[in-house]
């Protein structure tokens, strides 16, 4: 089907869909339905009349169908609504396809109450429900989507050399991916050289989030990045995620020494050569060596062609060139490295021991451990945000944050947490470095991937085990029952997704703290219930057993009644009396006034709207401290 196009270059045409089966299966000893390509044009809007279920695209294929990959039901390229329809597939590419290569469409693309199934490919590894390529100046909106697929609910990558980044927004949807290690949603940056965002609001996301980095050919060599997401995620008001972040490439890092004052700054002509035009600058502590890591990937990921990013092929021949390095340690005057050489040919094992030996002769033979290295900072570190989930503090300790430990509260600061805090005071995962005296960021509730915590050992890890902070590595953690925080709620292929324990009251039976906290506690130590408890108490006693009823209501501060020694008349407007034809105590009324006015109650709570205070209650109960009249017998 090929829809025709707009009316008019402000009008769109209008396609609805009657409620049917479209397309339906194949039947026993007929041949295979070729694919329909639906290929709806620029503005053409595709509406389902009804729900969803009632308008069923369907297209399956047998498990020994050829070219799986090629064979899509559906294919959207430009701007357009899209409505009420229901997408089933099998042994095709995906249930529904948006994908216009890297054309300058800037489409705007809105999809409302559509079901994408995909039941699975024999011929084809990446069968996603939703499959979107997006192009530069994309917007894309999902209301209501609900998308789910054995591999992935819905999978979207970028396109290479963007001159503008797209916008995604996933609104009151469900991605599911059904198998083992299914993915809800999958993120691919293939070098656009940008970062798009992707918004998900109110949804449910079952299946881990996978952020993965591969690029396509012909990046441009600015955009051969060391830190290669090409998306941002935010998710809030939405379920909890577990997310995996795939940056596998590296790049050239040089390193200060641990101290208080540890810094480094760079100057010179190889200074963009080396680290690139916007180096990533990590202030340093007492226990943190300050450092410096490159803009530019010095590696790809294995499979990929390398398209000349290595050392050696980013430096060249320097002979004869004006090629040094100003190091500035610690804040002192910078340090001449002369890096006046010719790489071709090197490994990049041997350009990262060249580097080092010019540094060497520049400082003496004196490094104190300063050195150049190569290093994935990126790798398990996806750019996902859920503010909603998380916290932020200063880091009030004297020892650094480090990406994955453990925090305690320190007031509404936060620090490294011992294995002497109390569970109270668990504050969340940290999110990044953060040396003292700078903010913190850290997860407080939700889950979140093993390799993105920091253990002391290496733990081996199964559904149910928990985890606690070690008694040797403040911050880290390790198996455990005594004051865990964390329990493993799955393990597939990614690893091992942990949940955080948000609460003291659920940390298990072997939790001593807990049992420390609630043993002085009675049920005097709640108030009201110690009240109640002592008057249906009082109201089953036989007084008269005690001796003298009065002595007995006055020990046990109950009401007096006439007779009892100390007995008071309360008159007027503080006088109770019992309503004609109520039932027991707890039915009262207001008693004559003597000033001929209305009588007031003084124990009404005054502040509470006029409408509150007209409320009566006609059942025994406790008001403002005192208790109905007892009777003795």
């Amino acid at each position: 089907m090929s829809a025709a196009g707009a009316v008019g270059p402000d009008e769109a045409n209008i396609v609805r869909i009657m409620p049917s089966t479209y397309l339906g299966e194949r039947a026993p000893g007929e041949t295979v339905e070729k694919a329909p390509s639906i290929l709806p044009a620029a503005f053409v809007h595709l509406i389902g009349q009804g729900r969803a279920e009632d308008v069923r695209v369907i297209s399956r294929f047998p498990d020994s169908q050829s070219s799986q990959d090629t064979i899509q039901i559906i294919r959207i390229l430009w701007s357009g609504y899209y409505a009420n329809i229901l997408f089933l597939i099998r042994n095709d590419r995906y249930a529904l396809h948006i994908e216009a290569g890297n054309a300058s469409n800037r489409a705007v693309q809105v999809f409302e109450d559509i079901i994408a199934i995909h039941e699975g490919a024999t011929g084809w590894p990446s069968p996603s429900a939703i499959g979107v390529g997006q192009h530069a100046g994309n917007r894309q909106t999902y209301r209501r989507v609900r998308a789910r697929s054995p591999y992935a609910g819905l999978g979207m990558h970028d396109n290479i050399n963007w001159s503008e980044a797209s916008y995604t927004l996933i609104k009151d949807s469900v991605l599911h991916g059904t198998g083992i290690d299914g993915r809800s949603l999958v993120l691919t940056s293939t070098g656009s050289g940008l970062v798009s965002p992707v918004v998900v609001r109110g949804s449910t996301l079952a299946g881990h989030v996978r952020m993965d980095c591969t690029y396509l050919s012909g990046v441009a060599p600015k955009d051969q990045k060391a830190n290669r997401y090409g998306y941002s995620l935010t998710v809030y008001a939405s379920s909890p995620i577990d997310a995996v972040g795939v940056c596998d490439v590296s790049t050239l890092t040089l390193m200060s020494a641990a101290s208080p004052s540890s810094a480094v700054a760079l100057t010179g002509p190889a200074a963009a050569a080396l680290f690139g035009a916007s180096p990533d600058y990590r202030e340093g502590a007492a226990d943190y060596p300050a450092r410096v890591y490159g803009a530019l990937a010095w590696t790809v990921p294995a499979g990929e062609s390398d398209p000349g990013v290595t050392g050696a092929a980013r430096l060249s021949d320097q002979r004869g060139n004006a090629f040094w390095l100003g190091v500035a340690w610690d804040g002192l005057a910078p340090v001449t490295v002369n890096l006046a050489l010719d790489y071709r040919g090197l490994s990049n094992d041997a350009v990262v021991a060249a580097l080092n030996n010019a540094l060497a002769s520049a400082m003496g033979n004196n490094t104190g451990g300063r050195a150049f290295s190569l290093s994935q900072p990126y790798n398990n570190r996806p750019p996902v945000h859920q503010p909603d989930r998380e916290g932020r503090g200063l880091n009030v300790g004297s020892t650094t944050i480090l990406h994955g430990m453990a925090l305690a509260w320190s007031g509404h600061d936060v620090r490294a947490m011992t294995s002497t805090d109390a569970t109270s005071l668990f504050a969340g995962i940290a999110i990044g470095d953060t040396i003292p005296g700078r903010p913190a960021r850290f997860l407080r509730t939700g889950w979140i991937g093993q390799a993105q915590l920091r253990f002391d050992g290496m733990p081996s890890t199964q559904p149910g085990d928990r985890f606690q902070v070690s008694a040797s590595v403040p911050g880290a953690l390790v198996e455990g029952t005594d004051l865990p925080l964390l329990v493993v709620r799955s393990v597939e292929p990614h690893g091992a997704c942990l949940k955080i324990i948000e609460s003291v009251l659920f940390t298990g039976d072997t939790n001593q703290a807990v049992r420390d906290a609630f043993a002085s506690i009675t049920y005097r130590d709640v108030p009201g219930l110690g009240d109640a408890v002592d008057a249906k108490a009082s109201r089953s006693a036989n007084l008269s057993d005690l001796g003298s009823a009065g002595a007995a209501r006055a020990n046990l501060a109950l009401p007096l009644r006439p007779g009892d020694t100390g007995f008071v008349p309360q008159l007027g407007a503080e006088r109770r009396e019992p309503r004609p034809g109520g039932h027991g105590a707890g039915h009262w009324q207001r008693g004559p006034d003597p000033a001929g006015g209305v009588a007031r109650d003084r124990h009404r709570d005054r502040r509470a709207p006029q409408g509150l205070r007209a409320l009566r209650c006609d059942r025994p109960a406790v008001r403002c401290g005192r208790l109905p009249h007892v009777n003795a017998d």
